[in-house]
């Protein structure tokens, strides 16, 4: 028992002897930090200057992509489509020029950005939704929980409109995809 409480103690005491420094040599660093910083001015932040700033959401999420359209639409005769989106019964009709593929191309363009958005929206909700699942097991205090538990359900519910919105653009795309391709081949 006396050996192996020697073989503790005496690297402690060796630990303790070499890592030691005097009294001298750390007022010494320290008169040498104050010196350092003798001139520059200390930010002082005060409860006024923390009302002014703004509160801020822990995660951010962008707003909702706008609703798909969907071919089935009757599309007013007053309303011509956009640069990007040409219409999809006057490309079939027109003649094969570079002009209709490039209109094509940017009407394909546009769906893939609209997709792209509206995946990302709905990951960036899934991720939303794992932080809040993850918080609500972390806490002990069941008042707190009940706030968490709202958060979550609302998230629930965008998700899933997020999803569903998701499926609308990459069913549209595949369909636009499609048809392209049909027209192409009716073509050739």
């Amino acid at each position: 028992m006396k050996k192996a409480l020697f073989f503790v103690v005496l690297p402690l005491f060796l630990v303790s002897i070499l890592s030691a420094q005097s009294l001298a040599e750390l007022s010494k660093k320290e008169k040498e930090r104050r010196d350092s910083l003798k001139g520059k001015q200390a930010i002082l932040i005060t409860n006024a200057d923390l009302g002014k700033t703004k509160k801020k959401a822990g995660i951010e999420t962008p707003p909702p992509p706008p609703p798909a359209t969907t071919e089935s639409q009757p599309v007013p005769e007053a309303e011509q489509p956009s640069e990007g989106e040409p219409n999809p019964e006057a490309m079939s009709q027109s003649a094969e020029s570079g002009e209709t593929r490039q209109m094509t191309d940017g009407y394909r363009v546009s769906l893939e950005a609209r997709y792209a958005q509206a995946k990302e929206y709905a990951d960036l909700l899934e991720l939303k939704m794992a932080a809040l699942w993850q918080e609500f097991y972390s806490m002990d205090d069941m008042t707190s929980r009940d706030s968490i538990q709202q958060e979550i359900a609302l998230t629930f519910d965008k998700l899933g409109k997020a999803r569903e919105d998701e499926n609308t653009v990459k069913k549209e795309l595949d369909d636009y995809i499609a048809r392209v391709g049909k027209e192409d081949a009716q073509r050739k």
